[in-house]
């Protein structure tokens, strides 16, 4: 959608190419901003050539103006490069609206290039702009850079967006990972995430569950029948202990036992389960 205004001053799309070429020139820099929005909805060649002679100026903000529109143009496709050099800059402002041109034209750029800019610019990017990591291809690879980009990441936004693309490509392959690094994080979005993409897992894979739950630091799930409140592993297979009466996580197990095992927990009512690391020495 158009935007009829930019920083208060109106786009001036009814100026003919030649009008507009001279606010370019003779303007002042508000001038430029709304010359350059006009020109990139004017598909004809003569006004990307126009815009395109700016891309080398000598005025980094009159190069940012034209990284910021440009590629709106239909015929952008031949200037792949300066988008390209715009997003590896050391500059964050050309790093920053160069993933943000990729997340609004899907614009394919290379893995190498969008990764290098994240990693070197993460603590600054607009968390919206990580919607260029959507492009990255599934493998374990880039499953491992995009996790450690969710942990170095301090920003809750950023990792809301790290946790959708993190989802969308590798569930339910990853589950496990992916419940147990959500679920162990700071911010409370986060945790929440985790939350409901387990009560999803649960009702696909294990039992009806009516609600998921943090409490106390363990995440529990309530099923939709009996009265057994179920920490996350239980999907995963616990075992229960005679001498202390409790019931204990034991790793991985095949879906089968681990039905056997909720159906247990559930029908007796047992409600405590332990982190694998305080059993280390007994299993």
């Amino acid at each position: 959608m158009r935007t009829e205004k930019t920083n208060g001053v109106s786009v001036p799309y009814n100026q003919s190419i030649e009008e507009l070429e001279t606010i370019l020139s003779t303007g002042d820099m508000s001038g430029f901003v709304v010359a350059c929005e006009a020109l990139s909805y004017k598909s004809d060649e003569k006004a990307f050539d126009l815009l395109r002679s700016y891309i080398t100026h000598k005025d980094k903000y009159k190069r940012l103006c034209v990284l910021k529109t440009i590629f709106r143009h239909p015929m952008s496709k031949n200037i792949k490069t300066f988008l390209e050099e715009s997003i590896l800059s050391d500059d964050i402002l050309f790093a920053d609206n160069g993933l943000k041109v990729v997340c609004e034209y899907k614009i394919p750029i290379s893995e190498k290039i969008i990764l290098s800019a994240v990693f070197k610019h993460l603590d600054n990017l607009y968390f919206t702009h990580l919607y260029a990591l959507e492009s990255l291809s599934v493998n374990e690879d880039n499953f491992s850079k995009l996790v450690f980009l969710f942990k170095k990441s301090k920003k809750c936004g950023q990792k809301e967006v790290l946790s959708e693309i993190l989802c969308n490509k590798y569930l339910p392959l990853k589950e496990v990972e992916l419940f147990d690094l959500f679920s162990s994080d700071n911010f409370s979005k986060i945790r929440k995430y985790a939350s409901q993409r387990l009560k999803e897992t649960m009702n696909r894979y294990y039992v009806k569950v009516i609600d998921v739950f943090c409490k106390d630091g363990y995440f529990h799930v309530k099923p939709e029948y009996g009265k057994y409140d179920m920490i996350y592993r239980a999907a995963r297979g616990v075992y229960w202990d005679e001498d202390t009466q409790t019931l204990y996580y034991k790793g991985e197990v095949s879906k089968e036992v681990a039905l056997k095992f909720i159906s247990k927990a559930m029908k007796e009512e047992y409600y405590t389960i332990l982190d694998y690391d305080s059993l280390e020495n007994r299993v």
